[in-house]
């Protein structure tokens, strides 16, 4: 029923995919310092540790829908430990990552910026007290154009940088899951929308304020790049 419009909140969301944002762009294209990749990879520690309350939110939201909370606990289990997805969480890889840039144990003391705060905000905020078909989609937005950059990034980073792959594994866990997240997601979207009040209008609407907040992150993070 709700299938063409999930076509084109995808279309949405791939016009707008960060593969194509400065950010990516100049990452991959050489030129970037160390210095400043560990300042944006200490900011990015803080989206991936702070945004899986998320997930959380979204299955306490599902109380009727066994497979929505089993799906959500098996996104908390690949993102908070090292059962699946990857050697340690998701944050602890970015972590790794800031650290082989040059961060302390501690990434420096920095805490989160505020544009992270705005974003996480926004997407807990949204996963908390919507409907949790909105919560899924508002995290669909993300992980539907997450593999294709990441990828890129991880490419440049092992290939023309020297970063060996363990301290690169966050960039090739998420070139791999996400595409399977992203997919998991779309199904459960399409199978519930019918129970999202106002779903015909109100998922587009959703959809260009999640890019937009999207959009601003990257924003952001280009600036911590940019020379």
């Amino acid at each position: 029923m709700h299938s063409d419009l999930i076509a084109k909140l995808d279309e949405l969301i791939d016009e707008q995919a960060y593969v194509r944002h400065s950010f990516t762009e100049t990452l991959v294209s050489g030129g970037v310092s160390r210095e400043r990749l560990k300042d944006w990879a200490i900011q990015k520690y803080h989206q991936t540790f702070l945004q899986n309350v998320g997930f959380s939110a979204i299955h306490a939201r599902a109380m009727h829908h066994e497979d929505v909370r089993q799906w959500e606990m098996e996104q908390l289990i690949a993102e908070e430990t090292a059962i699946r997805d990857g050697s340690d969480s998701h944050y602890n890889l970015m972590k790794r990552f800031a650290v082989a840039m040059g961060a302390g144990e501690d990434l420096d003391g920095v805490p989160p910026a505020p544009e992270v705060m705005e974003f996480i905000d926004y997407l807990t905020g949204t996963c908390l007290n919507e409907h949790f078909v909105y919560g899924l989609l508002a995290f669909y937005v993300n992980e539907r154009q997450t593999p294709a950059a990441v990828q890129r990034m991880y490419d440049h980073l092992t290939t023309e940088m020297g970063v060996s792959k363990h301290d690169a594994e966050w960039f090739l866990v998420h070139g791999e899951v996400d595409v399977y997240h992203a997919r998991e997601a779309r199904e459960l979207i399409v199978k519930y929308a019918g129970e999202a009040p106002g779903f015909e209008t109100r998922a587009e609407e959703l959809v260009r304020a999640s890019c937009a907040q999207w959009v601003k992150l990257q924003d952001f993070y280009y600036s911590k790049i940019a020379a």
